[in-house]
C-alpha cells in the first residue's frame, strides 16, 4: 500500500473518531438535561385520561343498536343443478409427435444404456 493512501485513511479514522466522541458528549448531555415527570404530572394525565375513556364510553352506549341479520333469501327450486359424472373410459394421453423423432438418437434410456454405433 502506497504511503499517501496510508496517510489518507489514518486521517479519516481520526475524524470519525473524533466526531464519534462529539455526538457521544452531546447524547451525555441531553441525557443529563431531561428531568423525570412528578407524580402530580402523572396523575393529572392519568385523571385526564380518565375522563376521555368515560367519554367514549358514554359515547359508545349512546350509539345505536346493531341492526338484526338478514334472513338468506329462499332459491327457486326448479332451478337447473349440474351434475358431474366422471368417465369410465380411461384418459388418452396426448402425443405431440416428438417422441418417435429421439428415440434412436443413441443418447441412452432410463438405465443408461448406450446407443448408437457399437
Amino acid at each position: 500500500m502506497a504511503r499517501k493512501h496510508r496517510f489518507s485513511i489514518v486521517v479519516m479514522l481520526g475524524a470519525a473518531v473524533v466526531a464519534g466522541f462529539f455526538a457521544l458528549g452531546r447524547s451525555v448531555q441531553l441525557g443529563a438535561a431531561s428531568k423525570p415527570a412528578s407524580t402530580a404530572q402523572v396523575s393529572a394525565r392519568a385523571r385526564s385520561l380518565d375522563r376521555l375513556e368515560a367519554q367514549l364510553r358514554h359515547q359508545l352506549a349512546a350509539l345505536p343498536k346493531a341492526a338484526p341479520k338478514a334472513q338468506p333469501v329462499a332459491t327457486r327450486s326448479g332451478s337447473p343443478s349440474v351434475l358431474y359424472v366422471r368417465s369410465t373410459a380411461s384418459p388418452v394421453s396426448a402425443s405431440h409427435g416428438d417422441d418417435a423423432e429421439h428415440g434412436d438418437e443413441g443418447h441412452g434410456g432410463a438405465l443408461g444404456e448406450a446407443g448408437g454405433d457399437d
